[in-house]
């Protein structure tokens, strides 16, 4: 049995474990240039922890991150999946549970010779239901995700999308697919105006940087759709795609146009490029909360072939510091501590927004 734990100066090996998975489990989530782009954005340090034992692979992706301002007599981490999904992955369904056993020592072994103190897991329900998540954590529901199967599509347009559908015809509005990111700067305007309109959390407001690295760094696996009037761009998304699944990953529009309900056009192209793809699986994401009435969800739904529950996992491994470091947070930030009484990673919120 072997336990190795791989940096961004070690991509290749890296990329040789996440090659032993199967390609159905092979999300762009668990690849080191989606880790790496999140650790720059984020200023952590991407990092993946793999255990090997006969036939058997276990595979762990994690962003590690400083912990700030805090006065706690040493320099102390969190670590947490990216942004989107996470979790660990194996090569086979099932695990034997002394390898998963083994697995959760070494990675609780390794965290606390790190002074890592907490740990944040945001579950990819595509890959593994609750009763078969390999990391030992508290687990709790966060929201609901819409997935379509787009071999469905014909059947789901419900009677207000095929509207909305007429309506985009009618007004001159028609749908693109950028494979090279050729429209990415527009996608980046149209995002920022996005995030000034909804008041998005600063986490939420990625920048231009940002946007250039995944360009670089995963323009094989990124895609834009545009609905556009007149050749101008005026709603855009941008999603994430391998083998098997597509993932709707950010999305932005111009206001201004919100009445010719582009929407509805953006994400039937969205479901028809997933299947014009061979993929077998669009996942749309949920809203920006788990009630099951919430306007974005509500949206999305239209479209759905089944919905999934999405899962969270926290884990404390130093209570003492984590407890002290909540403790000085919410001194400083009572309004928040009372808004987010149960946020595991609260301490961030301070600097980041909900994330």
């Amino acid at each position: 049995m072997t336990f190795e734990v791989f940096d961004s100066g070690q991509v290749h090996k890296w990329r040789e474990c996440l090659g032993q998975i199967p390609t159905r489990c092979r999300d762009v989530f668990y690849r080191p240039e989606y880790l790496i782009s999140f650790a720059h954005y984020e200023q952590a340090e991407a990092l993946c922890f793999c255990m090997r034992n006969n036939d058997y692979l276990i595979l762990y992706p994690v962003l590690k991150k400083e912990i700030v301002n805090f006065d706690v007599g040493d320099r102390y981490f969190d670590i947490s999946s990216a942004y989107g999904y996470g979790g660990a992955i194996a090569n086979f369904d099932t695990v034997p549970e002394e390898l998963r056993q083994s697995f959760n020592k070494a990675v609780d072994d390794w965290c606390r010779s790190n002074n890592v103190i907490a740990e944040f897991i945001r579950e990819n329900p595509v890959l593994r239901t609750q009763e078969h998540y390999l990391r030992d954590a508290r687990y709790f529901r966060v929201r609901y995700n819409v997935y379509v199967d787009p071999e469905d599509e014909p059947q789901l347009k419900s009677a207000n999308v095929r509207r909305n559908l007429r309506k985009a015809a009618r007004t001159g509005l028609y749908a693109e697919v950028d494979e090279s990111l050729q429209s990415l700067q527009r996608f980046i305007d149209l995002y920022a105006m996005t995030a000034r309109r909804l008041q998005m959390a600063a986490y939420y407001r990625f920048d231009e940087e940002y946007f250039q690295r995944v360009q670089a760094t995963l323009g094989d696996a990124a895609c834009l759709i545009n609905v556009c009037k007149d050749n101008v761009i005026i709603a855009s998304t941008l999603f994430f795609h391998t083998a098997d699944y597509t993932t709707y990953f950010l999305g932005a529009s111009d206001f201004a146009y919100s009445d010719l309900r582009p929407n509805d056009l953006l994400f039937t192209t969205m479901i028809e490029s997933t299947g014009a793809r061979g993929a077998r699986l669009l996942c749309l994401g949920g809203g920006t909360s788990d009630d099951e009435n919430d306007s974005l969800f509500r949206f999305k739904r239209k479209f759905a072939s089944e919905i999934r529950e999405v899962y969270a996992g926290a884990r404390t491994l130093n209570e003492a510091v984590y407890t002290e470091i909540v403790r000085q947070w919410s001194a400083r930030n009572p309004e928040l501590a009372k808004q987010y009484p149960s946020f595991f990673l609260k301490y961030r919120l301070e600097a980041e927004g909900a994330a």
